[in-house]
């Protein structure tokens, strides 16, 4: 689309690797400086959401990135950005389904090394 030049896109990188619950209790207990005092599922957070799942995905995104992608392309592409994300989210809704994401928390305690 010609916003950023290609040497810019080729350096961005967002490394993000989501761990099931399973997966995070092996990784806490293998390093050996935490323990886990408490672990729950969330529940679905927008089960009755007027607002389409589209939108929700685009805001979530957004939250978590922006700033990421504003300092490593600049504030002025940020709308356009969002703008065709959601349009992609919008033609494959099955991809980004909130409902079915889910979300965990960890209590971790350091351990007395």
């Amino acid at each position: 689309m010609g916003l950023v030049n290609e040497e810019k896109i080729d350096s961005f990188n967002i490394p993000v690797y989501v761990m099931s619950p399973q997966e995070l209790e092996v990784a806490v207990e293998r390093t050996g400086y935490f323990s886990i005092e408490r672990k729950e599922i969330l529940p679905n957070m927008f089960p009755n959401s007027n607002l389409s799942n589209a939108l929700l995905s685009t805001s979530h995104v957004r939250a978590v990135h922006e700033e990421h992608i504003k300092q490593h392309f600049g504030e002025e592409i940020i709308d356009e950005v969002f703008n065709l994300y959601h349009k992609k989210v919008e033609e494959q809704p099955s991809k980004f389904e909130l409902g079915k994401t889910v979300v965990s928390i960890a209590v971790l305690k350091r351990n007395a090394n």
